[in-house]
């Protein structure tokens, strides 16, 4: 075959993982053309060719230059890649690709996962991390093999066949100028192709490890990502779903209608101590739209018995592997099989501001807990001096409605409100700064809460 493959290199930075890329390229058994794209001159040897020019003022907007290269070659190569100068794909994933593609339809693209490895080898896959997720509904078979969506569809890295460019270049969605919308600009230029012209991004199920690429520089070890013994969870979980063990809907969506989906509840949220603290001595805890379970989890280590009522059938397979109870949605059959008076606390961990009608979830949390029992709850604070310079800058940021940005304009103000007006005694509201936060976000925190970016956390009592 005949690949045209576009590697994204700003500056002198990278050279090292680039060199290595270049290399394995030049070690395919296909005919590769390979061009550097880049925002200065520079050698990289006789085989690679240097395409200079960034598509705008934003040094960010480089990734976007392989469109017009795309356009202008189109005819001339069988399938085009475009990767980040440290993400590596080898032949295994390049023939793994062209077999899966070799399966699904003409509008369908065969997808990659990345993962980063440890030094003692052991592999984190970095793409399933913070509101991301997998969509347990779309699980389709193709050609005898099971393939599945996964919301973040960023890999910094895709294949297109020569019919498949045609198709994204006639939709009108690829040749754009530089953006950004639900992912930042680098991340938009690698996805674009997915979410803006027509195709849907597949991944092969059965064969993940085989379409893994490695992010060389292994930065977010630690940080983000989920082992591939939780990978494996995940997977029988979406088999689960299609053989109609498991139940195929979502409780709640977690991603809002706003920009870089800020906002949006992390289903793979690490532990808070603020949360565990609060929920401290409670027997008896229910956590309604818990993620996968990592935040639940230091209750269970302090003896509570856990039950959960999960976003999707994936997470709530991977909270059960965790050691917690799962009960199922929907919302307006939880109490009849949670029971009345059943627990000593209920968690709602950023949920009630991503659904329409609070009341209905507070509703079934009065029912199931004792009397005396209390609700903790949390909400991003979209009044955050933060979200207002955002909103500033991009109109399109501006929560308006539920109805427009699928979220309600959430603060301590509106979660006290929608906890008094449930028949709740509200007994602290406080804000808690997330993350590496800054001496300004804790100074806000304390003095100024309304505008302190991080969460609302709330305690009220039946």
């Amino acid at each position: 075959m005949k690949l045209l493959v576009a590697i994204a290199n700003h500056g002198q930075g990278n050279r090292q993982y680039l060199d290595a890329i270049v290399e394995t390229w030049r070690s395919m058994p296909h005919d590769v053309d390979i061009v550097a794209l880049s925002n200065i001159p520079k050698d990289l040897g006789p085989h690679v060719e240097v395409r200079v020019g960034v598509p705008s003022e934003n040094p960010r907007s480089l990734p976007f230059a392989h469109r017009e290269l795309f356009a202008e070659r189109r005819g001339d190569y069988d399938a085009f890649v475009y990767s980040e100068d440290d993400t590596l794909a080898r032949p295994q994933q390049i023939d793994a690709f062209f077999d899966a593609q070799a399966k699904l339809n003409p509008d369908e693209i065969a997808g990659f996962v990345r993962y980063e490895e440890s030094p003692d080898g052991t592999r984190t896959v970095s793409t399933i991390h913070s509101f991301f997720r997998w969509l347990p509904h779309t699980v389709v078979q193709r050609g005898g093999e099971w393939f599945a969506q996964h919301s973040n569809p960023h890999s910094a890295f895709f294949i297109v066949t020569q019919d498949q460019l045609g198709r994204a270049i006639d939709s009108g969605g690829f040749l754009v100028q530089p953006h950004e919308g639900r992912l930042h600009m680098l991340e938009s230029a690698a996805t674009d192709i997915y979410t803006q012209c027509g195709l849907t991004r597949l991944l092969p199920i059965d064969r993940l490890l085989d379409v893994l690429l490695h992010h060389m520089p292994n930065k977010y070890l630690g940080k983000m990502g989920v082992t591939l013994d939780e990978l494996d969870t995940q997977v029988e979980a979406l088999h689960a779903v299609r053989r109609g063990e498991l139940p195929s809907d979502t409780l709640i969506r977690v991603e809002p209608d706003l920009p870089k989906a800020v906002h949006a509840k992390h289903v793979h949220r690490p532990p808070l101590t603020e949360v565990t603290e609060t929920l401290a001595g409670a027997k008896r805890v229910l956590s309604i739209g818990a993620g996968a379970g990592e935040l639940e989890a230091p209750l269970l280590a302090d003896g509570a018995d856990v039950t959960v009522v999960p976003v999707d059938a994936v997470l709530g397979r991977c909270c059960e592997r965790r050691g917690m109870e799962v009960v199922h949605g929907p919302l307006d059959r939880l109490t009849d099989a949670l029971g009345e008076g059943a627990f000593d606390a209920v968690l709602m961990e950023s949920v009630l501001h991503l659904v329409e009608n609070p009341a209905d979830v507070l509703a079934v949390a009065r029912v199931v807990l004792r009397d005396g029992g209390f609700v903790v709850a949390t909400t991003p604070n979209t009044t955050s001096l933060r979200s207002r310079r955002e909103a500033a800058r991009e109109p399109a940021a501006r929560i308006r409605s539920f109805h427009e940005s699928a979220t309600h304009p959430a603060s301590g103000r509106w979660l006290r409100h929608q906890l008094t007006d449930a028949g709740l005694r509200v007994a602290a509201v406080r804000h808690v700064p997330l993350g590496n936060a800054s001496r300004l976000a804790t100074l806000l925190a304390k003095h100024r809460p309304s505008l302190a970016n991080g969460l609302v956390l709330a305690t009220a009592r039946k």
